[in-house]
């Protein structure tokens, strides 16, 4: 299975599909601090949701205990779920366009939760995001993205 295949069904899915549940599962941490989701119950990503949260949380746990089981340590599991985290918050930003027709992430609250969870400076984050690089003879270039440039297709 391609990248791009992966990322097309976690970015969008048909009608009546669900995304990967780990991504529901996450949600039941009892500690969803840690991976700065506190606060947040609507993420883009999980438009169709499951709602039964006993068994989600029974799972959850099973997933957390196998990932111990198997030889992952504390700190390996929380970075895992750092990562799931930041990935549901990538699929919360929102853009707008700017006069010269380049992207502006207007939803800083969750760049900057995702900036955490990844050890990045917020702003450092934003330009990995919202630029690209290109090599033109030898000499690299930096273009700014437009909104549909960054845009989920």
């Amino acid at each position: 299975m391609s990248v791009s295949c992966l990322r097309t069904q976690v970015v969008k899915q048909g009608p009546g599909e669900r995304n990967y549940h780990i991504f529901e599962l996450l949600l039941q941490d009892s500690n969803i601090g840690q991976v700065n989701l506190q606060g947040l119950s609507s993420f883009q990503y999980l438009q169709s949701r499951r709602t039964d949260d006993d068994n989600l949380k029974a799972e959850y746990n099973e997933v957390v205990e196998a990932l111990a089981k198997v030889g992952f340590s504390d700190e390996e599991i929380l970075d895992i779920k750092r990562i799931l985290a930041t990935i549901l918050l990538l699929g919360n930003f929102e853009f707008s366009d700017t006069s010269s027709d380049k992207a502006e992430i207007t939803t800083t609250d969750e760049l900057g939760r995702a900036a955490e969870n990844l050890g990045v400076d917020p702003e450092n984050l934003r330009i990995g995001f919202m630029t690209k690089r290109l090599e033109v003879v030898g000499q690299a270039i930096i273009q700014e993205l437009s909104v549909q440039d960054v845009s989920p297709a």
